[in-house]
């Protein structure tokens, strides 16, 4: 007994002394955890001031003349583009907090109900939150609004302190334990400094509003097209509730989820109207009725998704540019001053930025996309109001998706120095778009793509545009391609093949070349990391990239052009020339120095460009007989059919899904791109649609360079230039009769005996008088196509259909 009344006292003992010992090692670390983070704010308190007292200036108009004065920005013939503001008078103000009253309400419902009532922090909101996060390791909410803007102002401070843009506002601080105690010290500064209307206007400036919008103003023209202190209560209502997660609730990146954080804030908005002193009634269901019809917010179901169409967030708004020019062009130029240099950089340092675009064929090409791109939307609009004649209203809403998703891109790269001389994102360019479609939407080429399968064939010495080779069935590996026509042509000259886009050779082609060559070039030629490649191609490596089974962007295929109209050099694309300072000293230059690598053979790249002549001639599938032009330019379509998936969630619809065209001039590479952003099919190809864009232009791109008529790259050595008759591949001569004599065709060196001889044995198996050409039946004359099985000028290509890869269309 004695025994173990010892044992349970030096246990009682113990489990004390170990109580007291964890409560000392708490004591000791949450007096260290207090402490660091206080030395964590008093280090940042300073840099935190400036931050705060560059906003109170600019609350109060307090500007300096370098502050009001713009920073320019010019294209590459010294024209100004684009002057892009440093600071400005805020709408949102403490002394007109009334006129926002919307906003207010809404915020202070959802967010903060006790905002004018605390101290900055609500102790029991933050016990509940400290409590979950020790209990599940993760930080959870209850911050007021104060302490919301003190996460902001340190966010601001820690991306400075990285040498980056104080106004990334995406990049806000990490969720700890550490952190959240710090936000506190700033959060009690915030109420000592400031009134509470002070404290609201400065986090209603500065709060991130997702789709690179920074406060409610900015947030309001971005997504709906007007000033904040004109948001109805739906409007405002469903930016609020974009405020817990700007990444995942902003309706550009889920309308879904936007519209049921709206739903959520208005039914606060109704359960707590005393948080700005009001008495109106929130009807719930007739402001988001009314909402949804105002914004046209329709939604039609896909399988197990919902796909929406709205208005919200395209309306046309640049928040930092006085002077635009070029929007998509100039909203990438802020993107590189932001990731180049800090807010005080650019507020006092930064005078003036030199660019590679050239206005001059910018404007156009703006033009006539938009102008191709609406006569598409027109023609939807038609459909959809005869099918409401009809009372379909289903099938007049997945018209007006269409329609919706119908859009375009257009680059001008110059393949010698690699300058973007025109950049178009978009139908219409909104500043609220979540992509740059020239960079980064990403689309099969269709038979775009062709032009590099054939330059590697002819640097193989596989063939030469006047090889005779056999569009017949094949079946390789199990895959069958078939041709955009009825049948096979039988035997016919590679530079017939390429103009009138047949299947069936350049997947013969790219089997002999090595689908290992071909993607290495293409990843190289397009600037393609290994692992992007991955995403790209991945387990879908096959012969069916021949016909464009792959996924590029526009700015992509650009460069893979730009290689082979420079004769084989890898091309990188360049926007920004100069940044120069108020003293007018460079502070940035272009490195324009760096070798560049040669990839591609330049007499195997200057054949294909002679091949791409013969796209745009009578011999091709697209036509073009403006003598401006003449001899100076070609072109490569393609056509995406839409896949039987696709066309399954749209009602069965026929038609395309994207159209291209790369056209070819002096110093000049454009690619167009027109097609639907989810994959729904349309009317249209890719020599009528996107093609007819650059039809216009190219006219208008001679005019404006006269004096650029060098078409082909510079050759050295080991090339021939030979007249030839391009239906039959053969030294052009006066014996025989020739349908499309061109003149002046590149071959290699090697390749002129062989045609010689083969030319001399054509002429003399003719009969004695021969006036017909195309009847030739001897084994090294092709046989010409008739025209007429062609489909004629703009005939739509029907090129393999796609790989389906859905998460392209989402």
């Amino acid at each position: 007994m004695e025994r173990l009344k010892a044992f349970l006292n030096w246990a009682l003992a113990k489990k004390w002394k170990i109580i007291i010992a964890a409560a000392a090692i708490a004591l000791v670390g949450s007096t260290a955890l207090l402490v660091g983070s206080y030395v964590s704010w008093s280090q940042r308190k300073a840099m935190a001031l400036q931050v705060l007292g560059s906003i109170e200036a600019e609350l109060k108009g307090e500007l300096t003349e370098r502050d009001k004065t713009p920073l320019q920005i010019f294209d590459r013939n010294g024209t100004l583009i684009g002057e892009m503001k440093r600071a400005g008078q805020r709408e949102i103000r403490a002394d007109n907090l009334k006129q926002h009253e919307a906003i207010v309400w809404a915020l202070l419902a959802s967010e903060d109900r006790n905002f004018y009532h605390h101290g900055g922090v609500q102790f029991k909101s933050i016990a509940r939150a400290l409590f979950a996060s020790l209990r599940s390791g993760d930080v959870q909410g209850g911050s007021t609004i104060t302490q919301q803007l003190a996460k902001l102002i340190l966010s601001e401070v820690e991306t400075a302190e990285q040498g980056k843009s104080q106004n990334d506002t995406t990049k806000i601080r990490k969720r700890s334990i550490f952190n959240k105690l710090s936000e506190f010290y700033c959060t009690w500064f915030l109420e000592s400094k400031y009134d509470k209307p002070t404290i609201l206007a400065i986090y209603l400036n500065k709060v991130y509003l997702g789709m690179l919008s920074v406060g409610f103003e900015d947030a309001s023209w971005r997504y709906f097209g007007r000033a904040a202190r004109n948001l109805s209560l739906a409007e405002a209502a469903m930016l609020v509730g974009i405020v817990p997660a700007p990444s995942v609730y902003n309706p550009a990146a889920s309308m879904q989820r936007a519209l049921a954080r709206q739903k959520l804030v208005l039914k606060l908005m109704a359960e707590h109207p005393y948080v700005v002193q009001q008495s109106r009634r929130v009807d719930v269901e007739r402001m988001l009725r009314e909402f949804r019809e105002e914004h046209s917010v329709l939604e039609k179901s896909a399988g197990e998704k919902i796909l929406y169409s709205s208005k919200i967030g395209k309306y046309y708004y640049a928040r930092n540019f006085k002077l635009n020019r070029a929007p998509d062009f100039l909203n990438e130029v802020e993107k590189f001053l932001h990731r180049n240099y800090t807010t005080d950089d650019l507020k006092t340092r930064v005078l003036r930025v030199d660019t590679t675009l050239d206005v001059r064929t910018q404007e156009p090409a703006a033009q006539l996309l938009g102008n191709r791109v609406a006569e598409i939307r027109k023609t939807l609009q038609k459909e959809k109001q005869q099918l409401l004649a009809k009372n379909n209203k289903a099938g007049a809403e997945t018209v007006q998706l269409i329609e919706d998703g119908i859009n375009g891109s257009y680059v001008g790269l110059n393949p010698e120095n690699g300058y973007i001389e025109s950049l178009v994102g978009g139908y219409e360019y909104k500043s609220s778009s979540p992509i740059n479609r020239a960079f980064s939407i990403y689309r099969q080429p269709g038979s775009t793509i062709k032009a590099l399968v054939y330059a590697l064939a002819m640097q193989e010495k596989i063939i030469n545009p006047s090889t005779i080779v056999e569009d017949k069935a094949i079946k390789i590996g199990g895959y069958s391609p078939k041709n955009w026509y009825k049948g096979y042509k039988g035997k016919v000259t590679a530079r017939q093949a390429f103009a009138l886009s047949m299947n069936t050779i350049p997947v013969t082609l790219l089997q002999e070349i090595g689908m290992s060559k071909f993607t290495d070039t293409m990843a190289r030629a397009a600037g393609l990391t290994e692992a992007e490649m991955a995403q790209r191609v991945g387990d879908r490596k096959n012969l069916a990239m021949a016909l464009g089974a792959i996924e590029l962007s526009p700015i992509e295929l650009a460069r893979i052009y730009a290689t082979i109209a420079s004769g084989g050099y890898a091309v990188e694309p360049v926007m920004i020339l100069k940044v120069t300072d108020f003293d007018g000293n460079a502070i940035y230059t272009a490195d324009q120095t760096k070798p560049r690598e040669r990839l591609l053979d330049p007499v195997a790249c200057a054949m294909v460009l002679n091949l791409m002549q013969a796209v745009i001639s009578s011999e091709g599938t697209m036509p073009i007989t403006a003598k401006e032009v003449s001899g100076i330019a070609g072109g490569k379509t393609g056509t995406v059919q839409s896949p039987s998936a696709a066309k399954a969630k749209w009602n069965n619809r026929s038609g395309i899904r994207d159209t291209w065209f790369v056209g070819a001039l002096p110093q000049q590479i454009s690619v167009i791109w027109v097609g639907h952003e989810r994959g729904a099919p349309f009317a249209g190809s890719g020599s009528g649609t996107a093609g007819a864009v650059w039809k216009d232009f190219s006219k208008q791109y001679v005019q404006l360079h006269p004096e650029n008529r060098q078409f082909l790259p510079p050759l050295e050595s080991g090339f021939v230039k030979l007249d030839i008759c391009g239906e039959l591949g053969l030294i052009l001569k006066p014996e025989y009769p020739c349908k499309f004599p061109v003149a002046g065709q590149v071959y290699f060196a090697e390749n002129e005996t062989e045609l010689a001889e083969r030319t001399s044995a054509y002429i003399a198996s003719l009969p004695p008088e021969t006036t017909v050409v195309g009847t030739r039946t001897d084994a090294t004359a092709p046989v010409a196509p008739p025209k007429a099985e062609l489909g004629g000028i703009g005939a739509v290509e029907l090129d393999e259909n796609p790989v389906e890869v859905p998460d392209l269309y989402n």
